[in-house]
């Protein structure tokens, strides 16, 4: 499956949304013709079998206690600190602005938009 220019495909209970992924982590999810390797990289995985099979088994060979939700903090702290637009980051996220109405009716970013936001980090 070829998805232009570094962008995901992510089901979520409301349907099926685009979202862009940073150039820096192609190689993890493309393969050598700049395919994505697979259609959704994790749907096969339920919270309970992603943590028992991978999350776990990966934190204990690496000595490091976390958990997955830890990576949206990450991830929401570097965006910050690069300056990027908050409408874009929370778009990534896929957190509601529903209580600003500016933001969250009006405001209308591109798929090229959120992956230069994301491509800061």
């Amino acid at each position: 499956m070829k998805l232009p220019n570094s962008y995901g495909s992510v089901i979520k209970l409301g349907g099926k949304r685009r979202k862009p992924y940073a150039v820096r982590i192609s190689k993890l999810v493309e393969d050598d013709t700049g395919k994505v390797k697979r259609k959704y990289t994790y749907l096969a995985y339920t919270y309970g079998t992603y943590m028992n099979g991978n999350f776990n088994t990966c934190m204990g060979k690496l000595k490091m206690k976390h958990l997955p939700h830890d990576g949206r903090h990450t991830f929401a702290s570097l965006m910050d600190s690069t300056g990027a637009n908050d409408v874009c980051i929370k778009l990534i996220m896929g957190h509601s602005m529903k209580n600003d109405t500016t933001k969250g009716t009006y405001t209308h970013k591109t798929l090229e938009e959120l992956l230069t936001e994301v491509n800061k980090i």
